[in-house]
């Protein structure tokens, strides 16, 4: 799908992590944000939503998580 700012297939190719000071504490552990979902969640369109947060360690390494540079204009 088409984005308001012309670009596609920005959504689903993998978790992101995300910049925020949001963050929980599971067994004196800290875990951080990441938003988005992706392709490993297929099974679960729902999940393929910019809305969605989900929380892990922040040392986690996954195939379907990752980040987006953004230059500012």
């Amino acid at each position: 799908y088409e984005n308001i700012n012309g670009t596609y297939g920005m959504l689903g190719n993998l978790w992101e992590w995300v910049d925020t000071k949001k963050e929980k504490i599971y067994f004196n552990q800290k875990y951080k944000v990441i938003k988005g979902g992706s392709f490993a969640n297929f099974h679960q369109p729902e999940l393929f939503d910019n809305r969605i947060s989900n929380f892990v360690k922040k040392e986690t390494k996954m195939s379907n998580i990752g980040f987006r540079c953004v230059w500012g204009k």
